[in-house]
């Protein structure tokens, strides 16, 4: 339990705390838990708490439960939030267990209640997504190549991939569940019912995490905003061992049809053991024949492959013919003289629709936290024997992406642009061509030509994506 001040007013000092941005609540609720509770320090510890908190505030934010009367004494407040949590912990076994109490004393679940009081369903960030790299922090996750999608990026790859209610969808890497729940919000604005919403998440969302505590976090961000229960997994997708195996039938079978992901990327991590590596054809070393002027896959391995090479595969190989996907890879994949091979790897694989470049600030998140990794966004179908080759792939480069190089929100964001210029291109539209919108013809990128670009396209062009000869 925590501590009680006799002294302390907990309504004065909620009305005259600072309310910003859920972020910035979640650092200052942070601090006042870490400084109080007693019985447990870490903050793992504390996010589940918190979380508690916050399901009891959607179960009111989704008229699930009466509103609750924010007059009534200390001690009554907490348990209205008490009830409220016993139904929450009855319509989510599989997340909350019959003991599951919220553990906060009145005062700070008073606190937690009324410094929240931002919107869960309408908030402009991800508010799940916020409180774990607040009280986790970043740097702990950045250390195995993690690094949670701002919800800007997650909301882009989501509208234009376009997912459709009925779908099988999944995120191999799926972290604390951003795009599953971006899938989800896409589809509130749509207009589709809470209900329907809700069986589609429990029928066709699939996740796969190798944490064990981000699998569980997953679950209740999903169930936070769909009320379902949606197919989550603790395992490792380069594997895909035992524990993984209802995922390996599909993909075998038919597959998914919509794949997001931000895979862990990182040169130094061992992604996966030699057995693993076996089974890819980007695990091995490739060769390029001049004459047909082609690399291929030799039979030897490479001791050492970074994670975001192997997940390029993997996730091909996870979706069915004429799936898409959206993934965040490291732009050095694409641009990297040593990685033409996968570029080799991802044409004879699939349609590319579209390449957008990320500003380096997308995954920073304090001064030294977070990544200064150039990234950029990759847009394909899986290619079959009906799929129509496309004739352009779009490109572009954001300059911004609404946050600056320690998270804050800013009014500088290129996403929406390019979002609309790439729908503009998908329907064949005219739209006016500049770094936040070009097209480029696939023939140029798949014979390997040089051509002059116009000096707007200069970051995000042939040389980022084309494969150039020695």
């Amino acid at each position: 339990m925590l501590k009680r001040s006799a002294k302390s007013d907990v309504r004065q000092l909620a009305l005259i705390q600072g309310l910003g941005t859920p972020k910035e609540i979640f650092r200052g609720l942070r601090n006042y838990l870490a400084g109080q509770f007693v019985g447990a320090t870490r903050d793992e510890t504390l996010l589940d708490e918190l979380l508690k908190c916050l399901f009891c505030k959607l179960y009111v934010e989704l008229k699930l439960v009466p509103a609750i009367k924010t007059e009534q004494p200390l001690t009554e407040y907490a348990k209205t939030i008490g009830s409220i949590f016993a139904k929450i912990r009855e319509d989510f076994p599989d997340i909350y267990n019959p003991q599951s109490e919220i553990l906060l004393d009145p005062e700070t679940i008073y606190r937690v209640m009324n410094d929240c009081s931002f919107s869960l369903i309408d908030a402009t960030s991800d508010p799940i997504g916020d409180a774990f790299e607040v009280f986790v922090g970043s740097e702990s996750r950045s250390r195995s190549g993690q690094f949670f999608t701002p919800r800007s990026v997650t909301d882009l790859l989501v509208k234009t991939i376009d997912p459709r209610p009925g779908e099988s969808i999944i995120d191999p890497a799926c972290g604390a569940g951003g795009f599953l729940t971006s899938v989800s919000r896409y589809w509130i604005e749509e207009g589709f019912s809470a209900q329907e919403i809700s069986k589609f998440a429990t029928d066709n969302f699939f996740g796969i995490d190798k944490d064990e505590y981000l699998v569980n976090l997953a679950k209740l961000h999903v169930s936070l905003l769909t009320g379902g229960h949606p197919n989550i997994l603790c395992g490792d997708s380069l594997a895909l061992q035992d524990s993984l195996l209802p995922v390996r039938e599909k993909a075998d079978n038919e597959g998914f049809d919509v794949l997001l992901a931000n895979p862990p990327f990182g040169v130094n991590i061992v992604a996966a053991r030699p057995e693993v590596l076996d089974e890819f054809e980007l695990a091995r070393k490739w060769k390029f024949y001049p004459a047909i002027e082609k690399w291929i896959p030799t039979s030897e391995l490479k001791k050492q492959v970074p994670p975001q090479v192997l997940f390029v595969e993997r996730c091909l190989y996870l979706l069915k013919i004429g799936g898409r996907m959206g993934i965040v890879l490291p732009e050095s994949i694409l641009s990297n003289k040593s990685y033409r091979y996968v570029v080799e790897y991802i044409l004879q694989k699939s349609n590319v629709q579209a390449v957008i470049g990320m500003p380096e600030a997308l995954f920073k998140t304090s001064g030294k936290g977070g990544t200064h990794t150039k990234t950029c966004l990759l847009i394909v179908e899986n290619k079959g024997g009906n799929s129509k080759e496309k004739s352009t792939i779009f490109m572009a480069e954001a300059k911004w992406c609404g946050q600056d190089s320690r998270a804050r929100i800013i009014d500088n964001n290129d996403l929406p642009k390019i979002e609309k210029n790439l729908k503009l291109a998908k329907s064949n539209q005219a739209f006016n061509q500049s770094s936040l919108g070009f097209l480029v013809a696939i023939d140029s990128v798949q014979d390997r030509k040089s051509t002059r670009l116009n000096s707007s396209h200069t970051v995000i062009s042939y040389a980022v994506f084309c494969l150039k000869k020695k």
